[in-house]
């Protein structure tokens, strides 16, 4: 299976990190946003777009963003039915990059199945 990049970089009024849930969707900490009704989202090896916040709720540090242009591939979302570790799976945020001298990651595929739909992972 290859990877699909699917980790962007979001900078509201902090930079954080989000997950596409969909072709024009994100996935970010409410946090990231610090109140702010919009974001620039920037998705590996792809232009930034100026996103719309369309949810947000402080209490689970969690809010979505409406991007105006696709911002990659519809991710394969699936469910992991456990709280225990699952071995190989890790979320991680935009790794190496900075508001100023932001970089783009080298996307590959995990060695081992992450979760049930064999998520992706990134490396320098």
């Amino acid at each position: 299976m290859t990877a699909v990049p699917s980790t962007v970089l979001v900078l509201g009024r902090r930079q954080g990190s989000g997950v596409l849930v969909a072709p024009d969707l994100v996935l970010t900490s409410a946090h990231v946003l610090d109140g702010a009704y919009s974001a620039k989202v920037v998705p590996a090896l792809r232009p930034a777009h100026q996103s719309q916040v369309v949810w947000s709720d402080e209490r689970l540090d969690a809010a979505l963003l409406r991007s105006p242009a696709r911002l990659g591939p519809a991710p394969r979302l699936s469910t992991i039915a456990t709280d225990r570790p699952v071995p190989g799976c890790e979320i991680l945020g935009f790794p190496g990059s900075s508001a100023m001298t932001a970089r783009s990651p080298t996307w590959t595929s995990s060695p081992e199945p992450c979760c049930p739909w064999q998520g992706s992972c990134a490396a320098y």
